[in-house]
């Protein structure tokens, strides 16, 4: 791509925020973006005219003629079934998602060069309609207990929605079915302790003031938006890594793209050490899920 097209073009509004305006969000956090988009399987949300235009594009074989910095790579799934995946490895990569509208990028937790093994487990705290932001802190911390329980370090992510992300890096080793298998485990201890607080169902109509700890991002093919991507949300929310001391002092709806223009690279990276992170899983190496 060598030049942004429709730069002009409102593709979120209250307020409006432009294409052009999206591409020079993500062209100043490039730096901050590209470690935990580089050679990862994508998925994308394009919304080409706006919030009423949006679609899911995953599997594809070719992104766009016009995108020569977008990558695609076959594999075998688990079950020996080919499956064909996008990624970037560059900022021109990045560029090339803005100019296909790209309002969200998701990423599977692994990278394509160990597309069967991920690194990185996420745990969804998405609280029923009912449950107060308190809460859902509340929730992010005791997860970030038992895992600590488990020797595992944790880093959170503000999703620019009502949830929040917690995201477990470990050594790639394991297959896709034994991270949801423990994912799976975890979510249970945490209902089984508290069911009044907590449920690993998604069945809406026993959500009621509830958290559901939802475990699975974490299967094969799965997917969870990308640390610093917009969202396809009026307001132009972004996704935010943040600190666990931040966490309780936080208010969510603070953190959007003219905010993050201006103020995101005066920041300390509270995730500075994910990458140094390449953690393994005791109770699976030891042959077995068991509870936390």
């Amino acid at each position: 791509m060598d030049e942004l097209t429709n730069p002009d073009k409102i593709l979120l509004t209250k307020p409006n925020v432009t294409k052009g305006e999206i591409a020079a969000y993500y062209e100043t956090v490039q730096s901050l973006i590209l470690p935990y988009l580089k050679d990862c399987p994508l998925a994308l949300v394009r919304c080409p005219n706006g919030l009423d235009s949006c679609f899911f594009q995953k599997n594809i074989d070719t992104p766009s003629r016009s995108s020569r910095h977008i990558h695609t790579q076959s594999i075998l799934d688990p079950e020996g079934k080919p499956v064909t995946f996008l990624y970037i490895d560059s900022a021109h990569g990045l560029m090339e998602l803005c100019q296909l509208a790209t309002l969200e990028i998701h990423r599977w937790g692994t990278r394509r060069q160990h597309p069967l093994h991920p690194n990185d487990i996420v745990f969804d705290i998405d609280p029923a309609p009912d449950v107060p932001w308190r809460q859902t802190v509340d929730g992010a911390l005791e997860l970030k207990a038992v895992l600590e329980n488990l020797n595992l370090i944790s880093f959170i992510n503000l999703t620019g929605g009502k949830g929040l992300h917690i995201h477990v890096p470990i050594a790639p080793q394991y297959t896709w079915q034994e991270i949801k298998d423990f994912s799976h485990t975890t979510a249970l201890y945490l209902e089984e302790r508290s069911p009044g607080r907590y449920i690993s169902t998604m069945t809406k109509s026993q959500r009621g003031g509830k958290i559901f700890v939802d475990y699975l991002r974490n299967g094969f093919g799965a997917t969870a938006i990308a640390p610093y991507s917009t969202r396809a949300r009026q307001g132009g929310r972004i996704a935010l890594p943040i600190s666990w001391n931040e966490l309780p002092n936080l208010n969510p709806d603070e953190f959007t793209i003219p905010w993050a223009i201006h103020s995101i690279l005066r920041r300390r990276d509270p995730w500075k050490d994910y990458f140094a992170v390449q953690q393994r899983i005791e109770i699976l190496d030891r042959n077995g899920v068991k509870n936390p």
